[in-house]
C-alpha cells in the first residue's frame, strides 16, 4: 500500500490567496514609492530654486512683526508664530537629529542588550521569506528606537516578536487556518491603506506637477508670486517704519 499525504484544500486555497495578495501588496508598495520618489525630486528642486526667497519672506515677515510689536499692532505671542514658522522652514531644508531620551547607565546597558535579543529576531539568516517585507518594517522601527534611546519602545518591540510572531514559520509546513485567514485579514488591511496612500499622493501637486513634465514651468510661476509677495512685505516695513 502506498501512503499519500493529506492535502487540505481550504488551507491551499488559502495559502494561494494569501501569496496573491502578498503579491499585489508588494506591487502596491512599488508604487507608493514611485510617487515618493516623484514628490522628493519636486522637493529637491522647489528648495533649490526657491529656498532662498522663502527664507528671504520669512525674515521680512519677523522684521515687519517687531515693527509692528513697537507700534503695539500685534501682541508677543503673534511675533513668536512669525518666529516658530521661520523655524519650521528651516527643518524643512536642513535635517535635524531626532531628540534622544536620557538613560541612566543601567538603562543604556538594558537597551543595548534588548535590542540586540529584538535585532536576531528579525536577522534574515532567521526570518523566512514568505514575512522578509513584515520583518524589515519591524527592523526599521527597532533602530529608529534605538537610535533615540526609546527603550520602552524597543521593549514593546521585543515583546511583540516574542509573543505575537514567528519569522521562522515554514509556511509550507503550516496547517492552521485561523493563521491564514489572519494573515489575510492583515494583508487586506495593508492593501486597503496602501491604495488610500497612493491616491493621496497622486493628487497632490508635487507629482501632478513633476508627472505632467510642467517643473520649470511651475517654479518660474512660484518664483513670480514669491517675488510680488515679497516686494509687498517690504514695502509695509517702509510704510510701518515712516509712522
Amino acid at each position: 500500500m502506498k501512503i499519500t499525504k493529506y492535502i487540505d484544500v481550504e488551507i491551499e486555497n488559502l495559502k494561494i490567496k494569501l501569496f496573491l495578495l502578498e503579491d499585489e501588496l508588494n506591487s502596491l508598495s512599488q508604487k507608493k514609492n514611485d510617487c515618493l520618489n516623484k514628490i522628493d525630486i519636486f522637493n529637491i528642486e522647489y528648495h533649490k530654486f526657491l529656498g532662498s526667497t522663502m527664507e528671504k519672506i520669512f525674515k521680512l515677515k519677523i522684521e515687519l512683526a517687531k515693527e509692528q510689536l513697537k507700534k503695539n499692532k500685534i501682541t508677543e505671542e503673534e511675533l513668536f508664530i512669525k518666529k516658530e514658522e521661520y523655524y519650521r522652514f528651516k527643518g524643512m531644508l536642513f535635517d535635524e537629529e531626532e531628540e534622544e531620551e536620557f538613560l541612566e547607565k543601567e538603562e543604556e546597558k538594558e537597551l543595548k542588550k534588548l535590542y540586540r535579543k529584538a535585532s536576531r529576531l528579525t536577522h534574515p539568516d532567521i526570518v523566512s521569506d514568505f514575512f522578509r517585507e513584515e520583518a524589515s518594517e519591524i527592523f526599521v522601527s527597532l533602530n529608529r528606537a534605538y537610535k533615540r534611546k526609546d527603550l520602552e519602545k524597543v521593549k514593546e518591540i521585543l515583546k511583540k516578536l516574542e509573543n505575537d510572531i514567528d519569522f521562522s514559520l515554514d509556511i509550507d509546513n503550516i496547517d492552521n487556518k485561523d493563521f491564514f485567514i489572519k494573515k489575510i485579514n492583515i494583508v487586506k488591511d495593508k492593501i486597503s491603506i496602501l491604495k488610500s496612500k497612493i491616491s493621496e499622493l497622486k493628487s497632490s501637486i508635487p507629482y501632478r506637477v513633476i508627472e505632467g513634465g510642467e517643473l520649470d514651468e511651475y517654479l518660474e510661476m512660484m518664483q513670480y508670486k514669491l517675488n510680488k509677495a515679497k516686494n509687498t512685505i517690504e514695502e509695509e516695513i517702509k510704510e510701518i517704519k515712516k509712522k
